[in-house]
């Protein structure tokens, strides 16, 4: 469906290139842009933030059906591939997707983790590794994304937003009290009159389904557990500095040149520069590609 704010971004971005022919890549939102910064030749390219998935999509559809060249967008798969309200079946060359469920998901998969973990201090000779803790944090997030897909699925638009994970996950165990997910999730949406039983029921449906954890996992509760985990293993004032917020920029910029080129989304840029001459995306010493005169 054709949005206001779709409609609004595309007509800037024709605008745009009245003044000067660069490429755009458009994406969700502003952790999204910071990332793409990184990598993204600003001499001969912009990155613009539309409001969210939807008018990233819209507004590449329209931009497409003008034959509007050099414009790509990049948009998380979130649950696409799993509950099945994907994009598509014939999604625009222009349209490109971060490697897993959303671009914090692929961060944490990525060696910028690592590095992340030595900046907060976690030994890494007697600590955990960098595989025992993205085990650990996908095994914690993966309930809470079983109840994200049910509730996608079965359209109970159930709120996730401000969970509290301290109080979700348990220190001892490294698990997750799913009753106490439910209630919290419940209160949350003031949602009474849903069954703890049958949603409980769905995420152990979906647990048996076997999807791939960094597909099924989201970002936020990704981050969720690794506060909390990052907290039982500090001690004092290290502990107090621990915040999604500040962890989702380590990891930003800790993802170097050579962990995107590695990526999906590096490999995508690459091939889209390839298939439009004239435009190019990347710094140079990332992707090939002929110059754009801005």
């Amino acid at each position: 469906m054709t949005t206001p704010s779709a409609v609004t971004l595309a007509n800037q971005i024709r605008m745009g290139r009245q003044i000067s022919r660069r490429a755009v890549v458009v994406v969700e939102g502003r952790d999204d842009k910071l990332f793409c910064e990184h990598f993204v030749d600003r001499a001969v390219a912009k990155v613009l933030v539309a409001p969210g998935k939807e008018n990233v999509l819209e507004a590449v559809r329209i931009l497409d059906a003008d034959g509007f060249l050099g414009i790509s967008g990049l948009v998380d798969p979130d649950f696409d591939g799993l509950s099945g309200f994907g994009v598509g079946s014939a999604p625009s060359p222009n349209l490109l997707t971060v490697d897993a469920h959303d671009l914090d998901t692929m961060l944490l998969r990525s060696g910028a983790l690592g590095r992340v973990l030595t900046e907060f201090a976690v030994r890494r000779d007697c600590g955990p590794s960098e595989s025992d803790v993205r085990e650990m944090l996908t095994l914690l997030a993966a309930p809470i994304g079983c109840l994200r897909l049910h509730s996608l699925r079965r359209g109970l638009n159930l709120r996730f937003a401000g969970l509290d994970y301290s109080r979700v996950f348990s220190r001892t165990g490294g698990s997750v009290d799913e009753i106490t997910l439910i209630q919290e999730v419940k209160n949350r949406t003031q949602r009474q009159d849903i069954s703890s039983a049958e949603l409980r029921t769905g995420v152990a449906a979906i647990r048996e389904e076997g999807h791939d954890l960094w597909q099924l996992c989201c970002g936020d509760d990704l981050l969720g557990a690794l506060c909390c985990a990052l907290r039982w293993w500090l001690a004092g004032s290290s502990a107090q500095q621990v915040s999604a917020a500040k962890i989702r920029e380590s990891l930003r910029l800790a993802f170097g040149p050579q962990d995107f080129l590695g990526s999906g989304v590096g490999r995508q840029m690459s091939f889209w520069q390839e298939q439009n001459p004239g435009f190019r995306l990347l710094l140079p010493a990332l992707g090939r590609g002929a110059g754009a005169t801005p």
